[in-house]
C-alpha cells in the first residue's frame, strides 16, 4: 500500500514537472517572439541650454529714442510699434540740448534758493513754449514675444545704427543647440527627428523636432525646436529675460530619437 502510494506521488510530480516544464518553455517562446516585433527608440543623448528665440529691434541708421511705446515685459506682436527715434541729426542735438537744459533745471530746483526757484520756474515754463520735438520715426518689431527695453532715453543719447534699442524673444518655441561627435551618434541624427527633454526642475517634458544639423568634421552641430511650451517654463523664462537676466541658465540632456530596433536586438544585442 505504501509502496504503491509513493509511486503514485513519484507519477504525480513527474506529470506536474513535465507541464511546469512545457509551460515555462512556452513562455520563454512566446517572450522570444514578442522581443522581435516590439520596437523601441533608439536615441542619443546631447546636454545643451534650453533658451528662447529672441531677436533685437534695431535701426539701420543712427537714431535717438525720444520714448519707448511699450512697457518692459510686454507682449508684443509683429509689426508693432516699440519706440519713437529721431532719424535728423539737427532734432537730435535740439532734443539733446532740451533734455540737458531742464535736466540743471531740475537739479537747481532741488538745492537753491526761493528767489532762484522763481526764475527756474520761469525757465521751465520757456521750454514748455518751445516748439515741439518732431515726431520722429516709429520702429516697430519684426515679430511677436516679451519685450526687453534696453535703453534708458534720457542717459541713451545718440545711438549708433544698429544698437539695439529692445529683444523680443518668442516664448512660444524654445531651442537647443549643442555639438555632438560621431562616436556618440552625430552622424546618425536628420532634420524632422523627434526629441524629448524633461526639466525636473519645472516638472515639465516637452517635444520637440530637429530643426537644423550642420555637417562639421569632427562634430555635427544641431538646433532642436521645442513648441507647446508649458505656461510654468514660460513663466520662468518671462523672469529670465525681465526680471533676473543673470538668472542660471536651464542646461538639460535632451534625447534625440534617431530610429527603432527590436527588443531583441536591444537585450541580447543580436541580429533579428
Amino acid at each position: 500500500m505504501r509502496t504503491h502510494r509513493r509511486s503514485w506521488l513519484t507519477k504525480r510530480f513527474v506529470f506536474l514537472s513535465e507541464v511546469l516544464g512545457y509551460a515555462l518553455s512556452g513562455a520563454i517562446f512566446v517572450g522570444l517572439i514578442v522581443t522581435l516585433f516590439v520596437r523601441v527608440d533608439v536615441t542619443v543623448h546631447a546636454t545643451a541650454e534650453l533658451q528662447p528665440t529672441c531677436r533685437d529691434v534695431t535701426h539701420p541708421g543712427d537714431f535717438l529714442i525720444v520714448e519707448y511705446l511699450v512697457a518692459n515685459g510686454a507682449t508684443v506682436t509683429a509689426d508693432q510699434p516699440i519706440a519713437r527715434v529721431l532719424l535728423d541729426p539737427v532734432a537730435q542735438q535740439q532734443t539733446l540740448a532740451r533734455r540737458q537744459v531742464l535736466e540743471s533745471v531740475s537739479l537747481l530746483e532741488n538745492g537753491g534758493s526761493s528767489e532762484s526757484a522763481a526764475a527756474l520756474s520761469q525757465l521751465r515754463r520757456a521750454l514748455a513754449n518751445l516748439p515741439p520735438i518732431e515726431d520722429g520715426e516709429s520702429i516697430v518689431s519684426s515679430w511677436g514675444g516679451v519685450l526687453r527695453l534696453e535703453e534708458v532715453p534720457e542717459r541713451a543719447g545718440v545711438l549708433p545704427g544698429g544698437t539695439a534699442l529692445a529683444l523680443v524673444c518668442d516664448l512660444k518655441t524654445l531651442e537647443m543647440r549643442a555639438q555632438i561627435g560621431e562616436s556618440d551618434g552625430g552622424g546618425a541624427i536628420a532634420v524632422g527627428q523627434r526629441t524629448r527633454v524633461l526639466i525636473e526642475s519645472l516638472d515639465a517634458v516637452m517635444m520637440g523636432e530637429v530643426a537644423e544639423v550642420h555637417r562639421d568634421e569632427p562634430d555635427t552641430g544641431i538646433r532642436l525646436e521645442f513648441s507647446g511650451i508649458p505656461p510654468n517654463v514660460q513663466d520662468h523664462f518671462v523672469n529670465a529675460i525681465v526680471g533676473d537676466p543673470t538668472s542660471d541658465p536651464l542646461v538639460l540632456q535632451v534625447n534625440i530619437i534617431v530610429g527603432s530596433r527590436s527588443l531583441f536586438k536591444e537585450m541580447f544585442g543580436r541580429d533579428e
